[in-house]
């Protein structure tokens, strides 16, 4: 098996222990069925919310909304959404006393941090699009700082795209 196949399957199994209802894709009701062997399947929760450890907050949803990558237009529904895995990942560090453990990792001062947004614009070059890209990145998660020292750290996460056999990717095998 793929490590891609693998990784959706797994993901798929998660939502399934927990109940969650699961479509081919937002425009597509089919319930995704038992695996066959079938490789590349898709699989979409109804909601964005159904994707996420906890509720988006509304400032949160917001800049979600903000970015252009059409996020909350579905994206965010798949089951190996990168942006779904940002926002689970840092959504509950924006409370101070959880920040704490990312800070240490981090080796910044607690009083350092300002505040941490997702899908923000940054640009990486003067004319993305002569270089061959349709705009400047959103990306997932941008924590902000108050120092001197270290301003801001850009995280960008990647779900199954290592293993997605476009340029750069991991062709590795499961067995």
């Amino acid at each position: 098996m793929k490590a891609e196949t693998y990784l959706v399957e797994r993901q798929i199994a998660w939502a399934v222990r927990n109940h969650i209802k699961l479509m081919k894709s937002p425009g597509q009701q089919d319930s995704v069925e038992e695996f066959d062997g079938e490789e590349n399947r898709t699989a979409y929760t109804t909601t964005p919310e159904d994707n996420l450890f906890e509720p988006m907050r509304d400032d949160v949803k917001t800049q979600f909304q903000s970015g252009d990558g059409g996020e909350l237009g579905g994206k965010m529904q798949a089951l190996y959404s990168s942006s779904a895995l940002g926002c689970n990942l840092f959504h509950h560090l924006r409370d101070l006393p959880h920040q704490s453990c990312l800070l240490d990792a981090l080796q910044i001062p607690l009083e350092a941090a300002v505040s941490i947004q997702f899908e923000q614009k940054r640009p990486v070059m003067e004319n993305p699009r002569n270089q061959g890209f349709p705009r400047d990145p959103n990306l997932d998660v941008v924590i902000r700082f108050e120092s001197r020292r270290h301003l801001e750290t850009a995280i960008e996460c990647k779900f199954r795209e290592p293993w997605s056999g476009k340029p750069g990717g991991n062709q590795s095998q499961i067995s």
